[in-house]
């Protein structure tokens, strides 16, 4: 009797009485048991827990006695074997918490039980009668159990049991005219079982091994023994074992990773082909032989595409960008031509070139305004370039600031310039932005003429103020206000929060009017913190006299900065209005080739490391702007003067320039 976690105390008194067994099993149960007498027959109850099968066969006489077997869980092989004179008990085993529990009792006499407790294992045994020996070999490795008891005619078979890892191999059970042999290959996951021996004949196997590939074989004649070996590695199996005349050929295994090819495929008028290819995740199998015949098997596997042909002379691959267009065939000494547009990352493959035709990519992005490229039709450069539909740019090289150009005739020349720009002509409403940076101002009359010419077209005039706006000039709150111009648009932003992020639009009730039908305008618009921010800024600009203090300083600042100009040959150029101040610097006067980047930068790291912050512009960056806090005084404009010197001797110093 058995059950789970026992723990099984024994007293046993010898002398012919047998003492009552008092027993408290601790934990789960209490067996207590009283066997019985000289003509009583044994009753042997085994247990299989979870993973153990115990298999026997017993043979009395040469005949084999059945067994009655349930297979409940595992395997439970329950035997009743009687004779007259014997008595046989079997010692149950319990793997882990099992205990073995024995009392046997024989005429009248109870044996010694000694019972050794090793780890969590009880093994009692002594069987003894008078005509009768029993030898019981337990073998318990990792989970396995086989347990065979074999009786015959008094003997005691002794029995051999090897367990390896988590195999068990237990047969050898020979009667007069059958043998049996199963073979049990357990790979990684897989286990192959089949036993195909019955006086003589072959049994079919029929096995079908799902998930990856089924490979089903019958090769029999009439004396010869089936062996079935099954090896299923990760995702690929090949397996096959071929019997000729009555013999088994040996099957040799190798796994190596994931892949497990066994072949040994050897008849009179029979060879085998198996192809395996893999690419990425594509498996194309074939296996398929019949009567010395090999019948070819072509798999495609859509999803990821496994293409596999014969007769490729060239695959030709191109990438360009983030694009893989990967597609040439070769057929027969034929270029299949493949096109392949790849979506989501986008693949422009284009040829877009003829002998009239160039294409035109105008970029723009420098701070406030950035004209960036100049591209050639028939050798001469444009003057206007679509950055996207309906917005064009003039070229800033018309506005870089020259002496003719602040001088009243040189004004009238570049509106005659900006007059002949073929924008006017264009449709969809085009957008002419003539704005640059580098702090460059207009000559006198120049936006009048302007505004005039883009209002007779039809046009709006949008003023940027995101810099010129707030009083910083000194002169005007507005920088278009210098011009005597009244644009249809004002843009605001930066100075008008004073650091927070806060930017307006300004214009007539007629153009406000046309947005009222649009289905969106702004996500957070009239941010009540931000507003009251915009409303604090202004005040103060008011109320500490900012502008004019733009005004002072910023004339005092302009005069310094002119000084520095006649001592320094770097200096080409000091020009603005108020706090909103230009030094443009340049190799040499005489030349006014920009100053290379690298000098630029040294400067510009120089006073930085001296206290003085400035930002960097112009079309080839290499104007300082200078735009202080509204509030900066005289002592601070010093500073800054006595800072920009400093840097200025540095770089003759330590450089050729």
């Amino acid at each position: 009797m058995m059950d789970d976690e026992i723990v099984v105390k024994e007293d046993l008194m010898v002398e012919g009485e047998v003492t009552e067994v008092n027993q408290v099993v601790e934990d789960e149960i209490v067996v207590k048991e009283e066997l019985m007498s000289v003509e009583m027959a044994t009753e042997v109850d085994q247990v299989m827990e979870d993973k153990f099968v115990v298999k026997e066969e017993l043979m009395i006489e040469g005949e084999v006695t059945d067994v009655d077997q349930v297979v409940e869980d595992e395997i439970v092989v329950k035997e009743e074997l009687m004779s007259v004179e014997m008595a046989t008990e079997v010692d149950q085993v319990m793997e882990d918490k099992f205990v073995v529990k024995e009392e046997l009792m024989i005429e009248g006499e109870v044996t010694e039980v000694n019972q050794v407790v090793e780890d969590e294992i009880v093994v009692k045994e002594e069987l003894m009668s008078v005509e009768m020996a029993t030898e019981v070999d337990q073998v318990m490795e990792d989970k396995f159990v086989v347990k065979e008891e074999l009786m015959v005619e008094g003997e005691v078979t002794e029995v051999n049991q090897v367990v390896e890892d988590e195999i068990v191999v237990k047969e050898e059970l020979m009667s007069v005219e059958m043998a049996t042999e199963v073979d049990q290959v357990m790979e990684d996951k897989f286990v192959v079982k089949e036993e195909l021996m019955i006086e003589g004949e072959v049994t079919d196997v029929d096995q079908v091994v799902e998930d990856e590939i089924v490979v089903k074989e019958e090769l029999m004649s009439v004396e010869m023994a089936t062996e079935v070996d099954q090896v299923m590695e990760d995702k690929f199996v090949v397996k096959e074992e071929l019997m000729i005349e009555g013999e088994v050929t040996e099957v040799n295994q190798v796994v190596e990773d994931e892949i497990v090819v066994k072949e040994e495929l050897m008849s009179v008028e029979m060879a085998t082909e198996v192809n395996q290819v893999m690419e990425d995740k594509f498996v194309v199998k074939e296996e398929l032989m019949i009567e010395g015949e090999v019948t070819e098997v072509n798999q495609m596997v859509e999803d990821e595409i496994v293409v596999k042909e014969e007769l490729m002379s060239e695959v030709n691959q191109m990438m360009k960008d983030e694009i893989v267009v990967k597609e040439e065939l070769m057929i027969e000494g034929e270029v299949t031509e493949v096109n392949q547009v790849v979506e989501d990352e986008i693949v422009v493959k284009e040829e877009l070139m003829s002998e009239e035709e160039v294409t035109y990519v105008d970029q723009v992005k420098e701070d406030e305004i950035v004209v960036k490229d100049e591209l050639k039709i028939e050798g001469a450069a444009t003057k206007i370039g679509q950055v996207m539909e309906g917005v064009m740019l003039i070229k800033q090289e018309v506005l870089i600031w020259h002496d003719h150009v602040k001088e009243e005739v040189g004004s009238r020349r570049v509106i005659e310039e900006v007059a002949e720009y073929p924008m006017i002509k264009l449709e969809h409403n085009p957008t002419a932005n003539p704005l640059v940076g580098g702090v460059v101002q207009y000559p006198k009359g120049f936006l009048k003429k302007v505004y005039e010419l883009v209002r007779s077209n039809g046009g709006l005039c949008v003023a940027d103020e995101v810099q010129t706006g707030f009083a910083r000039t000194g002169d005007h709150f507005w920088g278009f206000e210098s011009h005597g111009v009244v644009p249809d648009i004002v843009t605001l932003a930066k100075g008008i929060g004073n650091g927070y992020p806060l930017a307006a639009v300004v214009t007539s009730n007629k153009i406000s009017r046309a947005l009222g039908h649009a289905n969106h305008f702004n996500t957070f618009g009239g941010n009540p913190v931000a507003c009251s921010i915009g409303i604090a800024t202004l005040d103060a600009i008011e109320e500490e006299k900012l502008q004019k203090n733009a005004k002072i300083v910023g004339t005092y600042l302009l005069k310094g900065l002119e000084k520095l100009r006649d001592e320094f040959e770097i200096v080409g150029d000091v020009r603005g209005k108020g706090l909103l101040i230009g030094v443009e610097l340049v190799k040499d006067r005489k030349s006014k080739q920009p100053l290379a980047a690298k000098h630029v930068a040294d400067l510009w790291e120089t006073c930085k490391d001296l206290g003085v912050l400035l930002g960097k512009g112009g079309f080839n960056g290499n104007v300082f702007r200078i735009k202080p806090p509204m509030c900066i005084t005289k002592e601070d404009a010093d500073f800054t003067l006595e800072v920009l010197r400093c840097a200025l001797v540095k770089l003759f110093k330590s450089s050729k320039v």
